[in-house]
């Protein structure tokens, strides 16, 4: 593996995955990489020595974050663990927490872009 593919794996956009939209709601998939690397070597002069590596890594789901189009402010952000509550499900909540201000913005402003479109849309067609 290289650097390359390495930084690919590890890349923010790859953590929090691509957002699943439907007419009332947002889901956005949050995962859980791990990933670990080894290697060892034996100089033993009676056995002629010995060399391995190896490597091993998972890939997990442990939340959903859910954005309501129709209830504005807080309540329309739900975030659901998929998993028991440990370490990892602590700081991502704990970040979501953190960003709900922003979060709350951009949803904001996205409705007010999608009202404004259709408002100049209804002023181009005369109606």
């Amino acid at each position: 593996m290289t650097v390359d593919e390495l930084s690919k794996l590890l890349c923010a956009g790859c953590i929090v995955g691509t957002p699943i939209e439907s007419a009332d709601k947002i889901i956005i998939p949050v995962a859980d990489f791990a990933f670990g690397f080894g290697s060892g070597e034996g100089n033993m002069e009676k056995s002629g020595g010995g060399a391995g590596t190896g490597a091993g890594g998972s890939v997990s789901a442990v939340a959903l974050l859910i954005v309501y189009r129709d209830i504005p402010g807080p309540g329309g952000i739900q975030f659901i663990s998929l998993k028991k509550k440990g370490p990892f499900a602590e700081v991502v909540s704990t970040i979501g927490e953190m960003f709900h201000p922003e979060v709350e913005k951009a949803v904001e402003k996205g409705s007010e872009m999608i009202e404004k479109k259709q408002h100049e849309g209804e002023m181009g067609t005369g109606a």
